[in-house]
């Protein structure tokens, strides 16, 4: 009778044992997964975060070097702080003979496409004052 009880222990113990053997490897798959998926997250937000900040170059090159605002006037500042690290913020300036003309501007958005908007925004300011300077200049 011992002997029957013991056995029956014995074989729940080893089903028990299997059940936790698979329940084990489960987890390992699950674990394996998971790593991976974290590793391809970590490889895309790199790739996401290395964009951002060359299109923050980008936008930081077509901003006027606060040495020209110095040339032109002998108090003047910049608060630049975009909400993003890049943004639809910009100031823009330019020269024509004696007059300065300086432009803040907001772009609709924010991050890469209010960064996008901006430097069209500089790019139009800029062909406009020179299309309309020539055209009253001659």
């Amino acid at each position: 009778m011992k002997l029957l009880i013991l056995e029956k222990q014995k074989q729940e113990i080893t089903e028990k044992n299997k059940e936790l053997n698979q329940q084990n490897e489960e987890i390992r798959s699950q674990r394996d997964e998971i790593e991976q998926q974290k590793n391809k997250i970590e490889e895309i937000h790199k790739e996401v975060s290395q964009s951002i900040d060359y299109a923050k170059r980008i936008q930081q090159s077509i901003l006027p070097d606060g040495n020209i605002l110095g040339k032109r006037f002998s108090e003047h500042f910049v608060f630049f702080r975009p909400k993003d690290v890049v943004s639809g913020d910009f100031y823009w300036t330019a020269h024509v003979e004696n007059h300065t003309i300086i432009t803040v501007a907001d772009c609709t958005g924010h991050g890469v496409p209010g960064a996008f908007m901006s430097m069209l925004g500089v790019s139009f300011l800029r062909e406009i004052v020179q299309r309309e300077w020539k055209s009253v200049n001659n």
